[in-house]
């Protein structure tokens, strides 16, 4: 029962009482999600794994603000963790590599 919020303190997270907006913060939590799942694929790890990390996500920010831990950072660790929770082989420097090669994608420092 810890991890059951009524909607009255999710509107009133952490990152909300920080000053952050729900429009922000909406839209920074879907670029973490949105990088879990393609660097998910990219390993091809499995998907209760990819929807174990997003979980570990989103009920991390429910007791941190953004303004604290950027949300793309914080995807890349939940990813690994859910790995070795769910005991999917992934190496981390595999998890590392794809998160800076799709973060930087089209950029000048896209890795081959």
């Amino acid at each position: 029962a810890a991890w059951v919020f009524t909607k009255e303190e999710l509107e009133h997270s952490p990152s909300r009482v920080q000053g952050v907006s729900a429009e922000d913060e909406k839209k920074l939590l879907y670029e973490a999600r949105k990088l879990i799942s393609e660097v998910g694929r990219a390993i091809k790890t499995s998907p209760f794994a990819v929807g174990g990390a997003t979980k570990l996500l989103m009920r991390f920010y429910t007791v941190y603000s953004i303004s604290q831990i950027k949300p793309i950072e914080m995807a890349r660790a939940c990813l690994f963790l859910s790995c070795k929770i769910f005991e999917v082989p992934a190496r981390l420097r595999d998890v590392v590599f794809w998160c800076i090669k799709i973060e930087t994608r089209g950029g000048e420092d896209f890795p081959e």
